[in-house]
């Protein structure tokens, strides 16, 4: 086919990828040149690359997966490359101060996200396409160009869109193999259900699934289950070689460091179990996919499962079913642990909307609406997500604040408001460590955020003892005690809620010797789809 040809019969198809590139890559510069969240793979490469090693300090805590590590360091290479050839001098200082080097690290880092949520979008078109046709191929691409989830996802670098690329590759070869009966695409199934493994191991359901669609579907099950895992035991070896290279170090941390803490801290100290962790799970779909889309995709599910009987299209919903009570009845997860299964959601939505069940004059009224109110939502939702309060807030102490002042920050888990590197430890005093050149450098006092009492003992010994010339807050550290000392004032049930609501009382109406010199709000949409909120930020100057 001449190339003219080939564009030609594809021009819907190529529209598409080039949205979803233009939404996926507008703002990648966020938070920049010191981003501290949520690009939590990017210091990993970074120390890393100073320590002249491939195993990863994160290691430490609990072995975790490595792929996506690996990934951003082979697209750092040649960078790395240009820099020794053009005799930049790549000390340890240069690695971790120099602003154009972390820059530079962060846009090709970030780079990859993008390049990874352009193939999802590519990916579904390819799955859509061959368990329903074209059609709900390009409807299923289109409606996942402008879904939230995946725009905001693509700005910034973790795990879960990369876990997420690989995982939609294992299934368009599983689907295929369905289709087709061919065995030898469970080969390719199982490498990149392995891969997606190494990349974040909450996919284990993928690899749990695709054994169990194997069962239901192949005539050879025992020869077909061990074909895919033993692939997936190849990708996920080529993924986290640490982990293989020490198996037995691994499972003992993996065992102390997260499963106690998953079935012993979350479930039974904070009660988080079963249909309350479903009913989280199915809020952060709806949030990362917007309501109509969300609606639509859950109508899907259901139709697909009580109309089809082609098990080609029914691995979809099933999976998305899988995915959602297996990883949902233990724990609140971030809403980042559902966007494995938006693309399939997005799928099932196409092939709804392609059904004759839809005239074809219903079908596109229906396609243009989700169409127009997903991009709405995506836009405004992206914009929030970029404008960040808490770099927002960043930009205006580093213009406003002299360096070297002394500030007190009260920031609770959203600190990294401050250009600074804290030291953290519960309720006790930290001077903060520089992490850029150019930026200045403060010295923080930090308290963490702990009982009301405690809250309210820690801030008066920083106040009455350091003085600090600004105070920082957030509303992680002090927002539920002074909205509600507002509301029902007069009615304090422990001395200790007073103590601390009646604080920050004072501190915010100017009564403690301080006053409120900027505000950062909050977003004012019911959430954001990435493992963090957008907190209101106070800052407060000395009255001196």
């Amino acid at each position: 086919m001449k190339l003219g040809s080939l564009i030609g019969s594809n021009a819907l198809l190529i529209i598409i990828l080039l949205t979803a590139s233009a939404l996926c890559s507008t703002g990648m510069t966020w938070g920049l040149p010191a981003a501290w969240e949520p690009d939590s793979y990017v210091p990993a490469v970074m120390s890393m690359a100073r320590s002249g090693t491939l195993h990863p300090n994160f290691f430490d805590k609990i072995p975790r997966p490595t792929m996506h590590a690996y990934t951003i360091i082979a697209a750092l290479a040649p960078y790395y490359l240009y820099l020794k050839l053009t005799g930049v001098p790549l000390t340890v200082e240069y690695l971790r101060t120099d602003e154009s080097f972390i820059y530079t690290v962060y846009i090709i880092a970030r780079s990859i996200s993008v390049l990874m949520a352009i193939a999802i979008v590519f990916l579904a078109y390819l799955i859509g396409k061959n368990v329903a046709g074209k059609t709900a191929g390009l409807i299923a691409a289109a409606l996942l160009a402008v879904t939230p989830g995946i725009i905001i996802h693509a700005k910034f670098t973790n795990s879960d869109l990369a876990a997420t690329m690989w995982l939609m590759v294992g299934l368009l070869f599983l689907t295929m193999a369905m289709k087709e009966q061919d065995s030898r695409k469970l080969y390719w199934a199982g490498l990149f259900a392995g891969i997606s493994f190494s990349t974040k191991f909450i996919t284990l359901n993928f690899i749990a699934f695709c054994l169990f669609a194997i069962i239901l579907t192949q005539k050879r099950r025992i020869v077909s289950s061990i074909k895919f895992m033993s692939m997936a035991l190849l990708g996920f070896a080529i993924g986290t070689p640490f982990i293989v290279m020490h198996p037995v170090k691994s499972l003992i941390s993996i065992y102390q460091n997260f499963i106690v803490y998953v079935f012993q801290t979350q479930n039974v100290d904070s009660g988080i179990v079963g249909g309350v962790g479903y009913l989280q799970h199915l809020y952060n779909i709806i949030s990362m996919l917007g309501a109509p889309l969300a609606i639509v995709a859950l109508i899907a599910i259901i139709w697909l499962l009580f109309t089809q009987k082609n098990k080609n299209i029914l691995v979809l919903p099933l999976f998305a079913l899988f995915y959602f009570f297996g990883v949902g009845w233990w724990t609140f997860a971030p809403a980042r642990y559902m966007i494995c299964i938006i693309p399939v959601l997005v799928i099932s939505a196409g092939i709804l909307i392609s059904a004759p069940v839809f005239s074809r004059r219903s079908r596109v009224i229906v396609l243009i609406l989700i169409l127009g109110l997903s991009l709405v939502y995506s836009v405004e939702l992206d914009q929030q997500f970029m404008h960040d309060s808490r770099y927002a807030a960043r930009d205006w102490i580093v213009t406003n604040i002299p360096s070297g002042t002394l500030i007190g920050s009260f920031a609770g888990r959203y600190e990294p408001v401050l250009p600074v590197k804290n030291i953290s430890a519960p309720n006790e005093l930290f001077t903060g460590q520089k992490v850029s050149a150019t930026l200045p450098q403060y010295t923080v006092l930090r308290l963490s955020s702990g009982t009301r009492s405690e809250n309210a003992e820690n801030i008066n010994k920083l106040i009455t003892e350091k003085s600090p010339q600004y105070i920082i807050l957030s509303d992680d550290y002090y927002g539920r005690y002074f909205d509600d000392y507002r509301f029902v004032e007069g009615d304090h049930s422990s001395q200790s809620f007073f103590e601390s609501t009646q604080l920050f009382s004072e501190l915010l109406d100017g009564e403690a010797g301080y006053r409120v010199v900027a505000e950062f709000k909050e977003v004012t949409l019911t959430d954001i789809p990435v493992s963090f909120v957008n907190p209101k930020i106070t800052i407060l100057k000395r009255i001196d």
